[in-house]
């Protein structure tokens, strides 16, 4: 979440201070459950949505219009990661930000070229 870096620290149950911007912050960050890597990849996901829509998630939390009509599969496989990355259950989302990066750069590759 922007400009609320913190230092995490193993073995805590809950996060010192609730901080948060509506739209980008992920849903367990609002039940005061300590945050993960998966939390950042949350903002991320609502992030490369807005960029993709045009649309801001605080005007809607946790709901996400679709960024394809179905037949661009570029843009299918796009909303599919974005979909991962933005799921209310945390587990659900990819573990690590390296396996995104992966992700979009296939999908990048295969635009340009």
């Amino acid at each position: 979440d922007f400009g609320i870096a913190r230092f995490f620290q193993m073995g805590q149950a809950h996060d010192t201070m609730s901080f948060v911007s509506p739209g980008y912050a992920a849903p367990e960050q609002y039940g005061g459950e300590q945050t993960t890597v998966r939390a950042d990849i949350y903002s991320l996901g609502a992030t490369l949505h807005r960029l993709l829509s045009g649309i801001n998630p605080a005007t809607q939390s946790f709901s996400f219009a679709p960024l394809s009509n179905g037949t661009d599969l570029d843009m299918v496989e796009t909303e599919h990661l974005v979909r991962q990355m933005v799921s209310m259950d945390a587990r659900k989302r990819p573990a690590h930000v390296a396996a995104i990066r992966q992700e979009l750069q296939r999908l990048l590759a295969r635009v340009v070229s």
